[in-house]
């Protein structure tokens, strides 16, 4: 026999299980459809932990910044409603600050200008009488001097006075009449008249003007604004206050009589005693 023939004949002779084979291939389908419905699963099961989280997340920064703004609830909660808020930008006008000084202060180099001043209804401000005696000599021309609390300028005639205390500064003619009287003998000497000022001692730094469209003065922190009468001002440091002005005590103030009568004879000089300790004065009273 051929070996061509002998092969043919093996082959055919080699029995296949067709029923076998199918049955494996589908057992891997399923199993493999399987193992995808459990991916499936798990995915969405990783979807719901990832959604959660962020959820919780959210959630926590949400309450987070509502509890830090509960103040700024409360404050436009508490807002009339008629109020506006409005958001923009604005530009403060000279004319507007010139004439909103009394409402709300300018500031020059740093300094309050103060504008529209009245001691006489500041609670603050209370009389004071200065006891001083100046060397006086009256200008021969207009011009000006600098005190320490500015320029002053003057005119023919007004008072250029030195102080006490050596502090120079002007006063019209007029005015300075009527709060000076000459010292009898005393060539160029003036001493100041009784007449109760308005005066308030200053915390910050301030500008006032002596008169209207007039020297602007400068204070510094502990200095005096001194109001002479209306829309008349100065300004007064405050170791020069301290030294040439004493506290006036209005007669409603005064308790009895035996009070204002020993108040009356320290302004005239009357039973003064100077003493340099207490000891002199101890024996200044024995000899009484």
């Amino acid at each position: 026999m051929h070996p061509s023939t002998c092969m043919i004949a093996a082959c055919r002779c080699i029995p296949v299980n067709r029923q076998a084979f199918f049955r494996t291939t589908n057992i891997r389908n399923l199993l493999a459809l399987l193992a995808s419905a459990i991916l499936l699963v798990l995915g969405l099961l990783f979807s719901v932990v990832i959604l959660s989280l962020v959820a919780v997340l959210g959630l926590t920064a949400w309450a987070y910044f509502w509890w830090k703004t509960r103040a700024l609830r409360k404050a436009m909660r508490e807002q009339a409603p008629d109020s506006r808020v409005i958001d923009g930008e604005a530009t403060l006008v000279e004319e507007y600050a010139q004439s909103a000084t009394s409402a709300l202060p300018a500031l020059l180099d740093g300094r309050i200008v103060l504008g529209d001043i009245n001691l006489s209804t500041d609670p603050l401000a209370a009389p004071y009488i200065k006891t001083e005696i100046v060397a006086v000599e009256f200008a021969d021309t207009a011009g000006e001097l600098i005190s320490l609390e500015g320029p002053n300028c003057y005119d023919t005639g007004d008072a250029l006075i030195t102080g006490s205390t050596g502090t120079r500064w002007s006063v019209a003619r007029d005015r300075f009449d009527a709060k000076y009287e000459a010292l009898p003998g005393e060539d160029g000497r003036y001493q100041a008249k009784p007449i109760p000022v308005l005066a308030r001692q200053m915390h910050e730094a301030f500008s006032a003007a002596r008169s209207t469209g007039g020297d602007l003065l400068q204070g510094d922190a502990g200095d005096w604004l001194l109001q002479y009468g209306p829309g008349d001002f100065g300004v007064a440091k405050n170791e020069r206050f301290t030294q040439v002005y004493r506290k006036h005590i209005l007669e409603s103030d005064t308790p009895n009589a035996l009070t204002a009568e020993t108040l009356r004879k320290s302004r005239e000089g009357e039973d003064v005693f100077r003493t340099a300790n207490a000891s002199d004065l101890f024996k200044q009273l024995g000899k009484l």
